[in-house]
């Protein structure tokens, strides 16, 4: 077998290197065994320097101490105190109570078909008298006869301390939706009069006009926005402005 083939058959045999321990009968002396002859070298004298160790101090705390004379530490450090659940819960507290809330108060009120959201009811109004005003303009507007009822919806909610559920902004206005979206589905209302400032800055925002038909995009209901009707009672010259308001809306219940 030459050196080739030898090394094929290693190959094959998952061998990477051979090296016979002995000569076999007959063979050739193999270079493999033949361990070469190493000169020797000199050892270059070197210095030794002998390095002061400081010896561990001994206690109690032997091994904790030696640990600290090993990382370099002259002094345990103290662990800190952890903050009580207490402390955490009336951080948490005064943080939400730093947190402005925002008060207001809206009128809910539901025909067979329509639903007004007005400004809050002052106290020195009568709720028969408002809704007698609001159910002559449904019916002006060609809706028909229909039999109102009103809730309220007050922010915050009463008897909720801020610091058992967030009565922020956001919080008011997802409240307020979630609210509005059920009434919405119940009532199988198929249109939205929004009266008064604070009622269309929940519902609608700043970008809508008042007079102007628009589509609530969550409700695809067609809504327009107008005056509080509360003010009329005590002064009949202000529902003339509230009338011109609501023509788009008259239009759009006449050609339906």
């Amino acid at each position: 077998m030459n050196e080739l083939q030898r090394q094929a058959y290693m190959e094959a045999m998952g061998v990477d290197c051979y090296i016979p321990r002995l000569h076999l009968p007959a063979a050739m002396p193999s270079v493999l065994c033949d361990m070469p002859e190493l000169a020797e070298v000199p050892v270059a004298n070197a210095e030794v320097t002998e390095v002061a160790v400081a010896p561990l101090p001994k206690g109690k705390n032997g091994s904790a101490a030696a640990m600290q004379a090993l990382l370099g530490d002259d002094e345990p450090k103290k662990s800190q105190p952890q903050q009580s659940v207490k402390a955490v819960t009336e951080e948490l507290v005064q943080t939400a109570s730093a947190t402005p809330v925002p008060q207001f108060t809206l009128s809910i009120v539901r025909g067979s078909n329509i639903l007004i959201i007005d400004d809050g009811l002052p106290g020195h109004i009568n709720p028969n008298d408002y809704l007698q005003l609001l159910h002559n303009i449904v019916f002006a507007l060609g809706a028909g006869k229909q039999q109102l009822a009103i809730d309220g919806f007050v922010w915050p909610m009463p008897g909720v301390k801020n610091s058992q559920f967030d009565q922020s902004e956001t919080a008011a206005r997802q409240t307020l939706d979630a609210f509005l979206a059920k009434q919405v589905d119940q009532l199988k209302a198929q249109y939205i009069i929004v009266m008064g400032e604070v009622a269309k800055a929940y519902i609608t925002g700043e970008e809508v006009a008042k007079g102007a038909l628009h589509t609530h995009p969550q409700w695809q209901l067609p809504l327009i926005c107008t005056n509080s009707a509360s003010p009329m009672l005590n002064d009949g010259s202000l529902k003339r402005a509230v009338w011109n308001d609501l023509q788009p809306l008259l239009s759009l219940i006449k050609s339906s």
